[in-house]
């Protein structure tokens, strides 16, 4: 059984009494030592409803859910005092996820790599399938030397079947397949394709299948040190840049056109895509250039806030948890303005609340649960939710 709600008996009064301001202006940390120690006690509980709730990697819905909630256990595991069950919990869904993968001959003829298990209704979004490859990287770093060398193949196929394509449609056998998930030519050069829609390849250029493609072979390159993973990524990341709006918004592209409206779902996966690529790459040249470009887009996030102090309206103010981490992100590394922590302040006093967090989903659904987890455990430790040790 999760024991009762540890925010509302311990973790608010502190947050009350000794947060008052919960960041602290004059360091460029954002927490203090004791609230840390805190959110470290959240974290723990969050992960043990994660214990009490498991996800499995048998359906469409669940690939998407695991993706935060397998990185939050990895990261819970290495910063709430090494607790077992939280390690071994998430290697085994990475056991799992690594040997539903089905092999595919990719348009060079090599050996490539998918998940038919997220196939829904013969639409098959890449983003889910990059994000769930993202959390099965982030587990190789916490497995064995056996499960390693599992874990690397089924990375290196899927990574191939990103590059290479397929020689025929794994959805329809029918149907010739593509040369590549990532287009090489004109205006969105470097962005990724859709997935398959309605059983065909789509290979016209996607925000949320872009960014988080990114952030996979941000992760890749960390493991192997291959610089084609690393052009790979960073090529990504610049067509994300190159496509925003005057004012700075990036624009969510679905089937290659953008949309008419905001999406903050879309710019909580291009946040991972920024700070992977900081905590993963290696690259201190491309880190600055990185943080310069941003901040017209920081400064639109600042504007774009809404009334509850989240982003976007209904469902997807969940997304908000990925907008507050790389806000914290850019303030922490950027040469900034100090507009930054006093905005992040309405997010906190909704996800420490014990009636307003249920609200919000945290201990009552996945999503939003793995979401605030990953964002609690980069405030502890700023990288920590990509491996970063």
């Amino acid at each position: 059984m999760v024991k009762k709600k540890f925010i509302g008996l311990i973790f608010l009064p502190i947050f009350l009494v000794s947060m008052l301001f919960p960041f602290n202006l004059k360091a460029k940390e954002l927490f203090s030592r004791t609230a840390k120690n805190g959110l470290k006690e959240y974290l723990s509980e969050i992960c043990q409803w994660v214990e009490s709730n498991p996800v499995n990697a048998d359906n469409h819905s669940s690939i998407l859910m695991a993706a935060g909630l397998v990185r939050t256990l990895l990261a819970g595991f290495k910063l709430t005092g090494k607790k077992q069950e939280y390690r071994n919990t998430a290697l085994e869904w990475c056991d799992l996820f690594s040997s539903q993968q089905h092999l595919v001959k990719t348009a060079q003829k090599n050996i490539g790599g998918l998940w038919l298990n997220g196939v829904n209704r013969g639409n098959l979004d890449l983003t889910e399938s990059n994000l769930a490859a993202v959390a099965l990287a982030c587990g190789y770093k916490y497995a064995n030397k056996e499960r390693k060398k599992i874990y690397l193949q089924v990375l290196e196929h899927y990574g191939r079947f990103l590059v290479e394509g397929s020689l025929v449609n794994p959805l329809r056998t029918d149907l010739a397949g593509n040369n590549s998930w990532v287009i090489r030519k004109g205006l969105h050069r470097g962005a990724f394709g859709t997935g398959y829609v309605n059983g065909k390849a789509s290979i016209m250029a996607s925000t949320a299948s872009t960014a988080s493609g990114s952030l996979f072979f941000s992760q890749l390159y960390k493991i192997t040190k291959n610089r084609a993973y690393k052009e790979q990524s960073v090529a990504a990341l610049k067509w994300i840049l190159n496509n925003r709006k005057a004012t700075g918004e990036i624009p969510s592209f679905v089937e290659g056109k953008p949309l008419s409206k905001k999406s903050f779902e879309v710019i909580s996966y291009c946040a991972e895509a920024f700070q992977g690529a900081h905590y993963l790459l290696n690259d201190k040249k491309m880190v600055r250039w990185l943080l310069t470009e941003l901040d017209p887009t920081i400064r639109w996030l600042l504007r774009s806030q809404n009334n509850q102090g989240l982003w976007g309206l209904d469902v997807e103010e969940r997304y908000s948890s990925g907008i507050v981490s790389l806000l914290a992100w850019f303030y922490l590394n950027a040469e900034t303005d100090e507009s930054i922590p006093s905005v992040l302040e309405p997010a906190w006093q909704v996800w420490l609340h014990p009636v307003h967090s249920q609200s919000f989903g945290i201990l009552m659904e996945k999503i939003p649960t793995g979401l605030v987890g990953l964002t609690i455990a980069e405030m502890i430790r700023p990288g920590s939710t990509y491996g970063r040790k």
